[in-house]
Parts: structure tokens; sequence; C-alpha cells
């Protein structure tokens, strides 16, 4: 059993401190995982961005392949801005502005403004202007990496009305620009986008993600939520708001706080998963010494009932040859052949009885017949029959049993059973004091019936395990006297199953009082007793004190 729980907990040990020191890893790349996610986050806000922009331009452009528009181009292309207009308020200005001369003249450029269609020379303020900035957003497009079909721009400012955001998309002979909102923008476009986002990272933390878009002055353009302690994660919100910042979070923790909740609750998981594991370890370890003890107890049956059967079928053999061949030498001899045949017969005929109805016990096929019967007449007709066996092993027997009993529902030949097995263990197991005690008595709608003796007795611990089955006391007294470990359970099964119970009182060398208490019909029970000494019971009682 030692070298298996040995076995068992070597690879066990190995098992948690591995488990330990991974799960401290885990603690270090707990920080660095989180921050990446929170990047790799923002970078596709960043993508999406760039790419629904990008679909919105396409869509207010599409009428639109050449900057040169003839005046049949015009009427339709105003009618297209001004539906497109509509359905998006975050567009503020779409303009056409061609940079290729036309017979040695630049054509007019168009502004698309508060629903209007106007036109003006290349020599306007405005145009100028917006050529100006198309130019540093072009130099800025070509120096990124993302440079595509579109540049954006963003004038830096830190006035209290902010320019907008320009979007712009070359063609052949020039460009055509659109101007964002700067207020729409901010307080709709951004929050429908990092809203969606949070949403659908919602419950993968301990914390609330907050996702926030700072200006160029680091102050909070729009947030998701109260600004964290610390930012995770930092990318440029690149390329189509050039000036800003998107950042992430968490509120209420910060990423080394997350990192030891998450290093907490796997050593937690760790721990229980451990725990369960152990204790699986133990019920089996339980379970395989169960066995092993159960196994033990069954060879010991099987010899101590071979050894029962053998020796009182022996002495049935000796002296029944004996009385055959005629060398009893008296009457008195012969008598005394025929009490022990008698004794030894009944002793047989009891351990049968046992052995078979512990064995329909096991296989739930033991029934009892019970009937309305007077326990003190069933507990009296056992000691009638068997007075003669006790008194002949020199046992002084003393009975109290009262008078006026009512009814019980049971079966007379189990009951007389159970009292027969306890009567057998005083025998068996008394030593120098040689007296039985035998009481019947009603006790609050119950009836009582005590057999109590002054022999080896019974420590504390052991006395719920003597009514298992195979079970005997690991004590020299008790082992040197054969048994088979059965007559005790087959007692407490049998009161039991007349829904009663049983109880003992004993001490080491001090003897044993067992009580079988059966529930009866009247409401009160007679206590009147008739009895034939007076000091056995008081001595019986002594015994357990």
């Amino acid at each position: 059993m030692l070298l298996a729980i040995g076995a068992l907990l070597i690879p066990l040990v190995a098992l948690v401190g591995r488990q330990y020191w991974q799960s401290r890893e885990l603690l270090n790349n707990t920080q660095v995982a989180v921050k990446e996610n929170l990047r790799e986050t923002l970078l596709s806000i960043s993508k999406k961005t760039e790419t629904e922009i990008s679909r919105v331009s396409d869509e207010a452009f599409r009428p639109v392949s050449r900057a040169v528009l003839s005046p049949t181009d015009k009427s339709n292309l105003e009618e297209h801005f001004r539906s497109f207009t509509r359905s998006h308020p975050e567009v503020g200005e779409l303009a056409v502005v061609p940079t290729c001369a036309v017979a040695g003249k630049l054509p007019p450029v168009g502004f698309f403004f508060n629903g209007q269609w106007l036109e003006v020379s290349q020599a306007d303020q405005r145009v100028r202007e917006m050529l100006a900035v198309f130019n540093r957003a072009q130099a800025a497009a070509e120096a990124e990496p993302y440079h595509g079909r579109f540049s954006f721009w963003q004038e830096s400012c830190n006035c209290k009305k902010r320019p907008p955001i320009y979007v712009f998309r070359t063609t052949p002979d020039g460009f055509l620009g659109m101007a964002l909102d700067f207020d729409y923008v901010q307080q709709h476009y951004l929050a429908r986008l990092l809203h969606d986002i949070v949403a659908a990272k919602a419950g993968g933390s301990n914390g609330q993600l907050v996702i926030s878009v700072l200006g160029e002055d680091k102050k909070d353009i729009f947030a998701t939520g109260r600004r964290p302690a610390e930012y995770g994660a930092a990318v440029p919100f690149a390329p189509v708001f050039p000036r800003w910042q998107l950042t992430a979070g968490y509120s209420g923790v910060t990423i080394a706080e997350l990192a030891r909740q998450n290093f907490r609750t796997n050593l937690l998981v760790d721990a229980i998963t451990i725990t369960l594991l152990l204790a699986g370890i133990l019920l089996t370890l339980r379970a395989a010494a169960r066995q092993v003890r159960l196994a033990q107890a069954q060879s010991s049956f099987v010899a101590n009932v071979s050894h029962e059967l053998k020796t009182p079928l022996s002495l049935i053999r000796l002296f029944a040859e004996i009385l055959e061949m005629g060398r009893a030498t008296s009457r008195e001899k012969e008598q005394e052949y025929y009490s022990i045949i008698h004794r030894e017969s009944r002793r047989l005929t009891q351990l049968i009885n046992n052995i078979l109805d512990f064995s329909k016990i096991e296989a739930r096929r033991k029934h009892y017949q019970l009937t309305s019967s007077n326990v003190a007449t069933i507990v009296e007709d056992v000691l009638n029959t068997y007075g003669y066996q006790i008194a002949n092993s020199g046992f002084e027997l003393q009975t109290f049993i009262a008078s006026g009993l009512p009814p019980a529902e049971v079966d007379p030949d189990a009951i007389a059973q159970a009292v027969l097995n306890l009567l057998n263990n005083a025998i068996r197991y008394s030593q120098d004091v040689k007296r039985i005690v035998v009481r019947v008595e009603g006790r609050e709608k119950q009836i009582a019936i005590e057999v109590a003796d002054h022999g080896i007795g019974i420590q504390r611990s052991e006395q719920e395990k003597i009514f298992e089955k195979f079970y005997r006391v690991n004590n020299d007294l008790v082992q040197k006297v054969r048994g088979t470990g059965l007559g005790l359970a087959l007692v407490k099964h049998i009161v039991k199953a007349h829904g009663g119970n049983i109880v003992v009182d004993s001490a080491p060398r001090k003897g044993s009082r067992f009580t079988i208490l059966l529930p009866c019909d009247a409401a009160a029970t007679a206590t009147t007793a008739s009895q034939s000494t007076g000091d056995g019971y008081a001595i019986a009682e002594s015994a357990n004190n």
C-alpha cells in the first residue's frame, strides 16, 4: 500500500511543481499577450475605418470618371451629390478639381456644398487652399506604406472649431475631394464604430474594455467609457485620421493586475483539479484497502466456518460411535453423550442457519413473516431451549422480563435467532466472570431486549464496525476465539428489517450490553418486572461504567 501511495504521489508532486512554474511563465506572458491583443484590436479599427471611408468615397464619386465635366455631366452629378449627402451626413463638402488645361485654359472647379453646386475659377482662394491641402496629403501618403488610391489629411489646429478631415482621390486630369465634418465624426461616427467593437469584445476580461481617440493634444476626442488608469496599447489612427491616436485599456484594472487575476484563477483551477485528483486517489486507495480487508475477512471466514463446522461434527460423530459401539460405562454417561450430541447439533444448526440467512441477505432474497407476537414469550422460549447449554457452559443466567408487554409485529424465528446470536457471543467472549443478564421491558413505545455480559468488552472505536459482515475486533482475546463474523451483522439486519435499532454499551474488560429496540403496537408499555434475583442487573450495569 505504501508503495502504491508513493507511486501515485511522486508523479503528482512533479505535476504540481511543473504546473506552478508554467503558471508563473503564463503570468509573464499574459501581459504581453493582452497588450498585443489590444494592439491588434486597434489596428483592426484603423483598417476598418479606412475601408469604410474608402467605400463612402467610392460611392460619392461613382459617376465621375474624369475631372473635366460637360454641362450634361454637371446636372446629373449635382443630383447624385444631393442624394448622396442626404444619406451620408458625415460628408460636408464634395469637390471636382481639374488640374489639366483644356485649350490652354483650366476648367472651373466644381464645389458641392450645403446642397448647392458651385463653379469657381482656379484662381479662387478656396481652390488654392484645397490644392495646398491635396499636395500635402499626397506627399504624406507617398511616404507611408499604406499609400493607395486615396490620400487623407487633417490640418493641425488648436482652435475650438476643428477643420474638416479631407479624403482625396486622384484622376487622370485632376482629383476629387471629400471633406468629413469633424463634429459629426466625433459625436456619431466614432460612437457607432467603437461601441460596436467594445460590444463584440465584452465578457472577455475582468475589466471593462475602454477604447479612446486622442487628438494631437493628447486629450480625448472620444472614449467608450471612463478613462483607465493606464492604456495597454496605442497606435496611430492612420491613414484616415493621421493626427489622432487610438488607445485601449481596461477600466478598474491594469494589465499587470489582470495578469495576476488570471494567474490566481489558474492556480485556483489547478488547486481544485489537484484536490479532486487527490480525492479520487484517496477514494481508490480506500476502496482497494477495503477490498483487501474484505478478501482477508472472507478468507478468514472460510477458515473459521470450516473449523466451526468440523468441531461439532467431530464431536457428534465421536459420541455417536461410542454409543453405537456400546462403550458407555453407565446410564449417566449415555445421557451425557446424548446431551453433547444434542448441544452440538443445535450449535451446528445455528451456524448453518446464520450462513443460509446471510446468503439470502446478500442475494436480497431474505423475507420476514411478520405477525403480532409477544416478544417476552419469544425470549423466554429461547432461554428455555438453550438454558441447559448456558448452564452447562458454567454461566449464571439472570432474567428480568416484564409482564403485560403489548404485542409487536415481528418474525418470531428471526427475533429468536437475533437473541440467540447475542447469547452465544456473551458465552464465547466471557472469561472469568461467567454471568449473563437478559432483560425485556417496555421503553417509550418500544420493547427493549437487553443481553449483558461481563466479558472482554469492546473499545469505543470498534463499536460501529462490529456490525459489519466478516468484521472481527483486532484484539488478541477476540482472535483466540473462533468465529465467522456474521452473528452481529445478522442481528443488525433483522432488527433494521423490523423497523428497530440496536445499540451497544461496552468497555474493554468490563463487559458488553447489547440492546434491541423494537416498535410495539401500544401507545404505552408495561414496566412491571418479574425478577429472579435482586443484584444481577446492577452488576451488568456496572460493567459499562
